[in-house]
């Protein structure tokens, strides 16, 4: 997308933070940022749950409320390395080749970080987060807890699922990736990609969270 749309014309800037929006009349008529002043007589707002900060520039209130959710990282795992070269993928930023499975009945999902698998579960007690309070980038350290116990409850499964599938996956359409889920709970467990086995996993190092 990126890609066509440069070709187009287009001009992007990342890592660019917008620090105001200029009005004139009630009209936008530009963007503020530490390099300067974008003209623009339209601003598209796709901050995510920093939407409230965004839109508060020009007195618009955004009901958006961020929540936090455990997230952890293994180590490398042999069968990933390589598979994810950076030349291979349409985002090499992303570190992924498959897209993100869910297994929702245990509020599960997994994604791939270049050689190593990201882990998050959201079944914990809902956890506000103040957006003056975010770091530009969230870290934290993880205590002691056992997570092996996850891993016995998804239906382990070969799993070869097409960057685009028409059917039952969606999510990141943007970015050429798509969320595996399923349509309805209770249901079989989403399939966990054969790489994902305890097993195959056994001599990757699971970071712990906070228990």
């Amino acid at each position: 997308l990126i890609a066509k749309a440069s070709a187009a014309g287009v001009t992007f800037r990342g890592s660019t933070p917008v620090t105001g929006i200029e009005q004139t009349g009630g009209k936008v008529t530009g963007v503020e940022t530490p390099d300067g002043v974008i003209p623009a007589d339209i601003v598209v707002s796709c901050a995510g749950f920093w939407g409230p900060k965004i839109g508060a520039m020009v007195g618009m209130s955004v009901p958006l409320l961020p929540l936090a959710h455990q997230y952890v990282k293994t180590t490398s795992v042999p069968e990933l390395v390589g598979r994810n070269d950076a030349s291979r993928l349409l985002d090499p930023a992303n570190g992924a080749w498959m897209p993100i499975l869910r297994h929702q009945d245990k509020d599960l999902y997994y994604r791939e970080h270049g050689d190593r698998m990201g882990i998050g579960s959201y079944a914990h007690k809902p956890m506000p987060v103040d957006l003056r309070e975010l770091p530009e980038v969230a870290a934290a350290d993880m205590s002691e807890h056992r997570m092996h116990p996850a891993w016995r409850s998804p239906k382990r499964t070969s799993c070869r699922v097409g960057r685009t599938p028409r059917n039952s996956f969606r999510h990141l359409p943007a970015r050429g990736l798509r969320m595996a889920s399923t349509a309805s709970s209770p249901s079989p467990p989403t399939a966990v990609p054969w790489w994902a086995s305890p097993k195959r996993l056994k001599g990757s190092s699971l970071p712990r969270p906070c228990g």
